[in-house]
């Protein structure tokens, strides 16, 4: 049986980092890329989280994703959550990852 992993995605203005752990928190890679802050950035959002999820070694090592978060800078405005969450849904889906993705504020994330 695949060992269940939640992955944490922090998509700020100058660097987006990833964290994959099992469920009783065991973290098992970290990574990070470019700045995804979909405001800011410069950069496609869904490009930058698409990239920092295809490196994670969790998934790739038999684990199998239940649930992700992205808690994403300039996401705080409801059109701007809109566009968060089909950026980290299509990068979730590309990335071949399973369970669901939420976006939240990185302003929650930090509480």
């Amino acid at each position: 049986m695949p060992t269940p992993l939640v992955i944490g995605v922090d998509a700020g203005g100058t660097t987006t980092r990833c964290l994959v752990s099992t469920l009783d928190g065991e973290v098992l890679d970290r990574r990070s890329a470019g700045g995804a802050n979909q405001n800011s950035s410069g950069r496609n959002m869904a490009d930058t989280l698409r990239a920092v999820l295809s490196t994670i070694e969790g998934p790739a090592t038999g684990g199998t994703a239940v649930a992700g978060v992205v808690a994403a800078a300039g996401s705080a405005a409801p059109a701007a959550r809109a566009r968060a969450q089909a950026a980290a849904e299509e990068a979730w889906r590309l990335a071949g990852l399973a369970g669901p993705v939420t976006v939240v504020t990185d302003l929650e994330a930090a509480f």
